[in-house]
């Protein structure tokens, strides 16, 4: 699956990312399973249990991008998990900082520190690692249509600016959520979405359609498994009215978003560019 050219993961990368999976099939099984435990089997008691459901269905998307990363085998491949692991992981341990005092204390608060704390430092030191190397940034299969391309980073900016909101002002997330949330709830799920969002603004500077063609699917992903965990925890919605009907339509924009990339991109005359070359300071 890798690109000619393109730079081998090191043993060590694929450790840490593997680690990061089963962390994250972890979470997911914990959550989803056992959502009325999480008291005991998660680093802080999460209620209703939809909340908890959806936290792990969350994991279980992330875990499986970047499994399937690790399966492609090459750095410039997964290289676009780097703006996503590092503003997710970072915004995490801030939440963590807010509201410290609602997390378990003791080996479990460390290792949660622990795990989003060296995994940005991780992602960050693969990614100086391997562009000192000499990692590939030319347009090896397609090249990103500017239509495709604009409409990503379009999408990218504002989901960060829904990141800020949830950050600085998270009573009004709150609020307007079809079911009960807390602050901390509100800022860890607007982690989440930094992470979709600094995968979309990295179309600023990957050219390269192979390297980027995961986010279209995680921009499905998200959606429909937000939708299913809706759909089987109803009794746990606070309202049936207007801000769930604009949440589930949310969703099915934001889905559809995915699939209009994919559109742009496939459409129209095939654009390959393997001149282009990522210019690094």
């Amino acid at each position: 699956m890798m690109q000619p050219g393109d730079k081998r993961m090191s043993i060590v990368m694929k450790l840490i990312y593997l680690f990061v999976v089963a962390n994250a099939y972890a979470g997911a099984i914990s959550l989803i399973f056992f959502p009325g435990s999480t008291d005991s089997l998660f680093f802080w008691k999460i209620t209703p249990n939809i909340n908890a459901v959806l936290f792990g269905a969350l994991y279980l998307v992330a875990g499986s991008v970047v499994l399937l990363a690790v399966i492609r085998g090459s750095y410039e491949l997964a290289r676009y998990l780097t703006p996503m692991i590092i503003p997710f992981s970072t915004l995490l341990l801030l939440a963590t900082a807010l509201h410290q005092d609602k997390f378990t204390p003791g080996i479990k608060l460390y290792y949660w520190l622990a795990v989003y704390i060296v995994a940005p430092l991780a992602t960050m030191f693969f990614y100086w690692q391997f562009e000192r190397a000499g990692a590939s940034w030319q347009v090896k299969s397609s090249q990103v249509k500017p239509l495709a391309r604009w409409f990503a980073i379009i999408l990218g900016a504002l989901l960060a600016l829904y990141v800020l909101t949830s950050f600085i002002l998270p009573d009004v997330i709150v609020n307007f959520w079809p079911w009960l949330l807390t602050p901390l709830l509100a800022q860890a799920f607007g982690a989440w979405l930094a992470a979709l969002a600094g995968g979309l603004l990295w179309f600023s500077w990957e050219r390269d359609w192979k390297r980027l063609q995961p986010l279209a699917y995680l921009m499905a992903l998200i959606p429909v498994s937000t939708l299913l965990v809706i759909a089987f925890d109803q009794a746990d919605l606070k309202t049936t009215g207007i801000n769930l009907i604009i949440f589930v339509a949310a969703l099915v924009v934001l889905g559809l978003c995915g699939v209009v990339i994919a559109v742009l991109q496939y459409a129209g005359r095939e654009e390959v560019s393997p001149q282009y070359t990522h210019q690094r300071n």
